[in-house]
């Protein structure tokens, strides 16, 4: 619930993936009419595609939004009868990590494995127990190891993958009228299963957006309180995942991999200035604290002072225009974006011995205006 008269401070680390769009140009080349000798020219060498076998690392940031189900939970406290309380919620939240992994390929078809690690915030936060208590859930660490297949057309790879995936997880039960709050953790074992895109946009180095489904299953959580009472509960888990990740493929291509460019059919490199537009989508994530209360939130605090704090986070999508000026290899620029948010907090405040209230906050809207300085490496732009 809210309190009257509550004063919130938030500190947000925000993760953002951005949608685009490249142009690609070529250039033909013409020679005067001189002589048949002249016209003689010889083709140009095909540059064949991307070679994908071999090893590979790389890195990742991505979004998640899913589902959490609170079944069933066993005896609270001593005065509460064990009964069902049901309780269901959106969960979200960013992710950023690393992967490793190994392709082959056979004609146009890849095979291989990965495997990837990612560390971030994904909570949700649902009313259970006959509405007593907000009984909140967080992500902190995801492992996957999946089998890739996919089709090769030149630098363009699709896939689709599956495989295993563990998630540590941490679960709070805190009571709006008691002062008990309860508190688990623990390591689960589920599935992932899905699909992506990756281009080649040089021998060494690829660039990829993939989407995979992740279920925790549903298992039993034991929890504690302050007093050491205990509460076992049935929590099932599952999250829909997008990533962007960066992947450098180790050791120089192999013979037939990529065929030496020739002038004729290079590609112009990117010119940066001018106006552009796009779209975005990304996961939030940070902190929420509540410092001070005045009016009638402080009757139930010694003084006014009720310190809280509860993670934030969820997803938000929007628009962004801007504009660019290069000079040399360096590029400035100006952007405005806004976006449409659902980040939530929830924290436990004004805590007093006979209760608490549950406090809670949520973004609707963000709009931003910054500045850009970064460094262009042809089609590649990092600011």
């Amino acid at each position: 619930m809210r309190v009257p008269g509550c004063f919130g401070f938030s500190r947000w680390l925000w993760l953002t993936l951005v949608l685009g769009s490249t142009s690609l140009c070529t250039l033909t080349g013409f020679s005067d009419p001189a002589s048949a000798a002249d016209l003689a020219v010889k083709a140009p060498f095909a540059q064949p595609g991307m070679l994908w076998t071999g090893f590979y690392i790389g890195s990742h940031v991505g979004a998640l939004a899913g589902a959490d189900s609170w079944e069933q939970g066993g005896t609270l406290v001593a005065s509460l009868p064990a009964t069902p309380f049901p309780g269901r919620s959106g969960n979200g939240g960013g992710i950023a990590g690393a992967q490793i992994g190994y392709n082959y390929q056979t004609g146009s078809f890849v095979i291989g494995v990965e495997g990837d690690a990612g560390f971030g915030v994904v909570n949700g936060v649902s009313s259970c127990g006959n509405g007593l208590f907000a009984c909140a859930t967080g992500i902190r660490d995801m492992v996957t190891l999946t089998g890739r297949l996919g089709y090769a057309t030149g630098d363009l790879l699709f896939y689709g993958k599956a495989g295993a995936a563990w998630g540590a997880v941490e679960h709070t039960m805190s009571s709006g009228s008691l002062s008990n709050v309860f508190s688990g953790s623990q390591t689960r074992s589920g599935w992932i299963a899905g699909m992506g895109v990756e281009y080649a946009f040089s021998p060494a180095w690829s660039a990829k957006i993939e989407y995979g489904y992740v279920d925790l299953g549903s298992a039993r959580q034991a929890m504690t309180d302050q007093s050491a009472q205990s509460a076992d509960v049935a929590i099932g888990q599952n999250a829909h995942m997008v990533r962007l990740g960066l992947n450098y493929h180790l050791g120089s291509p192999p013979p037939g991999g990529r065929a030496l460019p020739i002038v004729a059919s290079a590609v112009p490199q990117v010119n940066w200035s001018g106006i552009y537009i796009g779209a975005h989508a990304g996961g939030a994530f940070g902190a929420s604290a509540w410092r001070s209360v005045t009016g009638a939130g402080g009757l139930a605090s010694s003084g006014a002072d009720f310190p809280g704090s509860g993670n934030a986070e969820r997803l938000f999508g929007g628009a962004q225009i801007g504009v660019d000026h290069q000079f040399g290899s360096w590029v400035a620029g100006l952007e405005v974006a806004v976006s449409a948010a659902d980040v939530d907090s929830y924290g436990k405040c004004a805590t007093s011995d006979l209760l608490s209230y549950t406090c809670h906050d949520r973004v609707t809207s963000i709009g931003m205006v910054a500045g850009r300085l970064g460094q262009s490496f042809g089609n590649l732009l990092v600011y």
